[in-house]
């Protein structure tokens, strides 16, 4: 008897787990759920009819693409211009694939955001940047070196409109790994980073990191 009264149990847990599987899949196939991820993710240009990923959040956004348009989305070469009613104002200049930035292209934060005057060079996959890049803010500093998926990673240089300098290993935006930091005086900090913060001994300093988040104020 012990034997076999798992049996029905088993079975039972088996049906349940099925269900749940294929409650799940209704779910991410479902076309209402597909219907509601593109609305809120797609623009259409108006003038032409043709998609592309939306740039950011914003109320009543629209967005004008110059280049061509396979299969309803943007391709190819040409110019993506996002707009929306609070005056923001972001622009792409490049390569597209299947609506979407993809390739060599410069993107410009031209108004209405925190980063507004800034300028991105580069490589681009599925809207992140990739590969490398330069990054050009408008207070002048610059980094130029390896991003990936959106963030500083990987070799790079930063350089301050003050003359400092850093170039080492990047992660999450900020100086990670072995890297120089160079002041206009001269002084050198050069070692092991970790999360946007060196010290040694009495030493310290910091890149893309406060003083603050590096515990040394």
């Amino acid at each position: 008897m012990p034997l076999f009264a798992g049996a029905p149990i088993r079975a039972l847990g088996e049906s349940i787990m099925m269900f749940f599987r294929l409650a799940l899949l209704v779910l991410l196939f479902a076309p209402g759920a597909m219907a509601q991820t593109s609305s809120e993710n797609w623009l259409t240009d108006s003038r032409t009819g043709c998609k592309v990923v939306r740039a950011y959040k914003a109320n009543n956004p629209n967005v004008a693409w110059s280049g061509g348009c396979t299969e309803g989305l943007a391709s190819g070469k040409g110019t993506a211009r996002w707009t929306s009613e609070n005056g923001r104002i972001d622009q792409y200049e490049g390569e597209m694939r299947g609506g979407r930035k993809n390739g060599h292209g410069i993107y410009l934060f031209i108004s209405g955001s925190p980063y507004a005057g800034d300028r991105y060079e580069g490589g681009f996959v599925d809207d992140e940047y990739e590969g490398r890049g330069v990054y050009l803010w408008k207070s002048g500093a610059r980094y130029e070196g390896q991003v990936s998926k959106g963030l500083f990673s990987g070799q790079g240089t930063q350089t301050w409109p003050n003359g400092d300098r850093y170039v080492g290993q990047w992660s999450n935006d900020v100086a990670n790994g072995q890297g120089t930091k160079t002041l206009p005086d001269g002084r050198t900090y050069t070692g092991v980073w970790t999360n946007g913060c060196f010290r040694q001994g009495d030493r310290w300093a910091t890149v893309g990191a406060s003083a603050e988040e590096c515990g040394f104020k």
